[in-house]
């Protein structure tokens, strides 16, 4: 009988831009090793860091079951990981981090292009842009999506525009 181990791999490196649904917790059928001297076996606590990846192991289980419930105590908000980039042969079950797949910056603009015309004027208050936000964050979700805390400046920026073009 083969027990299970839940690691966690997140980016802690200068360009997290271009992280954002890169970080992923994962059920394993062995454990980690650290990276350095020995390489010992970690079942609980940091691995290591390589290349600005940090890897976590979070524990070792007797059951799938036990290992599921454990790593929805350490990340309630995951999503399926279908991209089979972070995988390997120990890999039993793998999940990005976050119920939602991050926009960038540039994205999340795209996004509510259409919107911010419709809804943003120049009389617009801190406190209407801040419920507009809440409102767009839940659309997104909806869509899957979401948007990464940039909503709000973005629209912020726009009415700040507007008021300088009166």
């Amino acid at each position: 009988m083969s027990n299970y181990y839940v690691i966690s791999t997140e980016y802690t490196g200068p360009n997290a831009a271009e992280h954002l649904n890169s970080n992923t917790i994962e059920i394993r059928n062995e454990p980690m090793r650290g990276n350095s001297g020995d390489r010992p076996e970690i079942t609980d606590g940091w691995c290591g860091t390589t290349n600005d990846w940090s890897v976590y192991a979070h524990g070792e289980y007797e059951t799938l079951e036990a290992a599921r419930a454990a790593l929805h105590q350490i990340e309630p908000a995951t999503r399926p990981d279908t991209s089979g980039l972070h995988c390997d042969e120990a890999t039993y079950e793998s999940f990005l981090v976050g119920a939602y797949n991050l926009q960038s910056e540039n994205e999340v603009g795209d996004w509510l292009y259409d919107g911010l015309s419709e809804s943003v004027t120049a009389e617009t208050t801190d406190a209407q842009l801040a419920e507009l936000a809440g409102d767009f964050e839940l659309i997104a979700n909806e869509e899957g999506m979401g948007l990464n805390d940039e909503a709000i400046g973005i629209l912020c920026k726009y009415r700040d525009e507007l008021r300088e073009d009166v």
